[in-house]
């Protein structure tokens, strides 16, 4: 089953991340500020969701250690090889490296909640040590989630509702990296995509259909208090209702518009496009400088910085991602194969 009304908003929240990134000058806030938490929320939901649809009807069969190197592996060579080449772009354009560098290498930056840390390297990288986490204990989670579904989702929302209490309690300048940031925090943005991996099922079996109306009411009333509310950590959960509805809406609806083609090839480099936009950003600054065009029109140069960052993930998701993803799960195939091999020729021999 393959959703390409989904790849659809991967782009489209892709874009959201980039609008949040994107200031007409230094030190001003981004053209769109909500899409930044907006965006991630969405993707981190998705994630739960994706995996969800994927693995949960097999996945006791990710338990064995064998199998769970392997999906570990697999679920990285979509995004470390790409990784790598961004922290290495960013060292090159701050013409230094740094300890901070070293936990950005091995995904474990959103762990330390100092922005010098989580936000070291492509600094838009701390969202894979996120996945990341999500990835480890997925197999695990969802064995628990697919045995004991109903107790999985009481104590689900008991732990949620305790950590909406819990906010408020932490320290102004960990708020960023604790509540934001963390992916023990963020993971329960994941395990709500899990959930609504099931709610779907329930409403797929009861044909109801989300209208676009109510869509359209509670993401302007997220985005309204968004905007309006004073301490937006304390809202970290805001984005549930209105990304929940975006989902199941772009499933259940048959929209057309969702699953034109253009869009859902856009959706399937978005992960380049989200992991390369500010370095691409930054390097056009300082050509841009450099070539004293700065006179130019700013929104003739958003115009064109998009443009060029969509045509770079493009070839980058085709001529680097796609074949290092590629190699790396035929030689781990390659390793497992000759892993068996060696199982069975004592067989032989004792035969």
């Amino acid at each position: 089953m393959y959703f390409n009304s989904l790849q659809t908003l991967r782009g489209f929240f892709a874009l959201m991340i980039f609008f949040h990134h994107f200031n007409f000058k230094q030190n001003e806030g981004g053209m769109f500020d909500a899409g930044g938490d907006f965006g991630v929320a969405f993707f981190f939901i998705l994630s739960g969701f994706v995996l969800s649809k994927s693995f949960l009807p097999t996945i006791s069969l990710n338990l064995k250690r064998a199998n769970y190197i392997n999906f570990i592996i697999k679920r990285l060579s979509k995004i470390y090889p790409l990784h790598i080449i961004c922290l290495l772009f960013a060292i090159i354009l701050k013409f230094s490296i740094s300890i901070f560098d070293c936990a950005n290498l091995f995904l474990l930056q959103a762990w330390i909640p100092i922005k010098n840390w989580y936000f070291s390297g492509n600094a838009v990288g701390w969202c894979l040590s996120d996945f990341l986490f999500f990835y480890a204990i997925f197999p695990y989670v969802g064995h628990l989630y697919t045995k004991f579904k109903q107790k999985f989702i009481n104590y689900f929302c008991i732990v949620t509702i305790i950590y909406i209490f819990l906010i408020p309690l932490v320290p102004e300048n960990f708020e960023d990296g604790i509540i934001y940031i963390n992916p023990l925090s963020r993971c329960l943005d994941f395990m709500f995509g899990m959930v609504l991996w099931g709610i779907y099922n329930s409403i797929k079996e009861k044909n109801i259909v989300i209208s676009f109306i109510d869509v359209l009411f509670i993401t302007a009333l997220s985005l309204s208090i968004w905007y309006l509310y004073p301490n937006k950590y304390n809202l970290s959960l805001l984005w549930w209702p209105s990304v929940s509805l975006i989902m199941l809406y772009s499933i259940t609806s048959n929209n057309k518009l969702l699953s034109f083609k253009p869009f859902v090839k856009f959706g399937n480099v978005s992960f380049s496009f989200y992991l390369i936009h500010v370095l691409a950003k930054n390097y056009l600054d300082i050509i841009f400088n450099k070539f004293n065009l700065t006179f130019m029109n700013p929104y003739f140069r958003l115009i064109i910085f998009l443009i060029i960052t969509i045509i770079a993930a493009f070839i980058i998701h085709r001529y680097f991602v796609l074949p290092m993803e590629k190699f790396i799960r035929v030689a781990l195939n390659n390793k497992n194969s000759r892993q068996v091999q060696k199982q069975q020729i004592p067989k032989i021999n004792e035969a």
